[in-house]
């Protein structure tokens, strides 16, 4: 198990365990930013669909990796869609 952890930090910069964590949030948020953008979901119902019984913990995890809260994001989402 040693030979395999090591290999993989090797190969990724991280141990398995983080890399797994890693991709579980970005899932996480990939889909909130989804249904930000091609939903009218409020907030709360997006939050619990992607995992977060908290809304104010998604709000600040989503605030942490995208740079900018849910409500920000959807508001720039709209703008850019209806730019022409």
């Amino acid at each position: 198990m040693l030979k395999y952890n090591n290999c993989f930090i090797d190969q990724r910069g991280i141990n398995p365990h983080a890399y797994l964590g890693v991709r579980e949030y970005a899932t996480r948020m990939d889909k909130a930013c989804f249904l930000l953008t091609n939903s009218t979901f409020k907030i709360g119902d997006i939050s619990r669909s992607v995992g977060y019984k908290d809304v104010l913990l998604f709000s600040k995890t989503f605030k942490r990796i995208k740079k900018c809260t849910p409500s920000e994001y959807r508001k720039n989402q709209e703008c850019l869609h209806h730019k022409d």
